[in-house]
């Protein structure tokens, strides 16, 4: 059993037979446009595990609903840092992905996009990071695929 304190973030992918896409969220508090991955903190009420953590935020934040395709959750890595454990997880969804997203928390959530893997390769690149100070890892030209697999 996980310790009582908790984040989990999610890495969704969708992949069609020419191109994989992410998606990612930008946060209303964010420094300098940064962009990550839906996640946050476990809320006690409602979540048992860190999988509820992961599958609600990423409905608060994206509007995807994939609490009935739970199986789909693969855990990537597990981290403790201070008070918190943080984990990620992945879900791969073969199809394109969707044109818009509805995030149930609009006075948290800035923007809800999809970047190609080529996106995020570059030097031109954005720079994405998991939520709270770099926990997991700043990602910026490089391979997302090197820091999404187990």
């Amino acid at each position: 059993m996980p310790q009582e304190n908790w984040y989990a973030g999610v890495y969704l992918i969708y992949h069609t037979s020419d191109r994989m896409r992410i998606v990612f969220v930008q946060k209303n508090n964010a420094e300098r446009d940064l962009l990550s991955v839906p996640g946050g903190k476990r809320e006690k009420v409602l979540d048992k595990n860190p999988e509820d953590t992961a599958l609600r935020e990423l409905y608060e934040e994206t509007g995807l609903n994939f609490f009935k395709q739970r199986q789909l959750l693969e855990k990537t890595s597990e981290a403790m840092k201070q008070d918190y454990t943080y984990y990620m997880y992945k879900i791969h969804v073969t199809g394109e992905a969707p044109e818009t997203f509805s995030s149930k928390v609009p006075w948290e959530i800035k923007k809800v996009m999809t970047l190609d893997e080529e996106e995020i390769t570059y030097p031109h690149a954005p720079i994405l990071r998991s939520h709270h100070r770099g926990a997991i890892a700043i990602i910026t030209n490089h391979k997302i695929s090197k820091h999404i697999t187990s």
